[in-house]
């Protein structure tokens, strides 16, 4: 009797290893298909959001470039950086002219990027540029401090933010800073004029 239950403890030990082996495998599998399927999704994440950039730089395709970065931001990509996305739509807002667009998409990368314990002395710039653009002075006057604040940092950083300029048009606003809110307001009730 003690050699039979022997012998079944040894099966049932076998069984379990060769369990355990196949369980394994088949994680070992799982692994493999799920890196294969996220590489595959990240890449096309990926190609479409440098396709949307190239579209916008290369072939001032705008409306194209808009598209594809809401479509990225619809469609819920994990893969690139929803902060980068909000960024660059911004960016190409501006480029087509549409301040206002542009200032709601680069304040949701703001929101991201501080929520990310990040700043960016490029998406300040922007976001003074678009908040010039639309006569809001006191606003671009402080976005364009905090261009030059956070510009400063890394050499890559220093490039994007375009330091000089910043500085110049920081300036040019600093010498008004007592009339931007009469400015803002003036902006306000001529703007017909000013969109000529």
């Amino acid at each position: 009797m003690i050699k039979v239950f022997d012998m079944s403890v040894k099966k049932i030990k076998e069984t379990c290893s060769t369990i355990k082996t196949f369980i394994k495998q088949i994680v070992y599998l799982l692994k493999k298909f799920f890196q294969i399927l996220f590489i595959r999704k990240a890449r096309e994440c990926f190609i479409r959001y440098n396709k949307a950039l190239i579209q916008s730089i290369k072939n001032n395709n705008y409306e194209g470039a808009i598209e594809e970065y809401k479509s990225i931001l619809e469609s819920g990509y994990p893969f690139i950086e929803e902060y980068l996305v909000y960024k660059q739509l911004g960016v190409v807002y501006s480029w087509n002219c549409r301040f206002e667009e542009s200032e709601v998409a680069l304040r949701k990368a703001l929101e991201l990027y501080i929520k990310a314990k990040k700043h960016s002395g490029e998406l300040y710039r922007y976001l003074g540029y678009a908040n010039l653009k639309q006569g809001k002075f006191e606003d671009a006057l402080f976005f364009y401090e905090k261009a030059i604040q956070y510009g400063k940092k890394g050499k890559l950083n220093k490039w994007l933010t375009n330091l000089e300029d910043v500085k110049e048009m920081k300036d040019m606003l600093e010498v008004h800073r007592k009339d931007l809110p009469f400015l803002t307001i003036y902006y306000e009730q001529n703007k017909s004029k000013f969109k000529k």
